[in-house]
């Protein structure tokens, strides 16, 4: 059981990694910014800012749960889990990043979670 909650810690770090740094990303519009001003910015962000260390500090403990997660699961079973991380993001850009709905997600998302579930049920 402790094993699935790994999983679970090291998908919703990695969310909030992503979802984090989008938001930044959106808040800065880094669209607009050249090629020397974008590597700034980063620079900027991720070591001068608490936002920037959040994410950091996200990714690291996401990694150390999914190796944790890893001494519990065989492979073939943890990484249809880590699928769901694209659901998790896909939900979460929807709502906190307004980010455009469409049913063609949706379904996607949906068939993300069938094949977790199938593949989950293998022998």
């Amino acid at each position: 059981m402790i094993g699935y909650l790994y999983l679970s810690l090291a998908l919703g770090l990695a969310a909030y990694g992503n979802i984090v740094l989008k938001y930044c990303m959106n808040k800065a519009d880094v669209g607009s910014l050249s090629g020397l001003e974008f590597v700034q910015f980063y620079l900027h962000f991720f070591f001068l800012t608490a936002w920037g260390w959040s994410c950091v500090l996200s990714i690291a403990f996401c990694c150390l749960f999914w190796f944790a997660a890893l001494s519990r699961f065989d492979l073939s079973i943890a990484i249809p889990f880590l699928s769901l991380n694209f659901v998790l993001i896909t939900l979460l850009s929807i709502f906190i990043l307004n980010e455009p709905f469409s049913w063609n997600k949706i379904i996607g998302v949906c068939v993300i979670v069938l094949g977790v579930f199938i593949a989950s049920r293998g022998g």
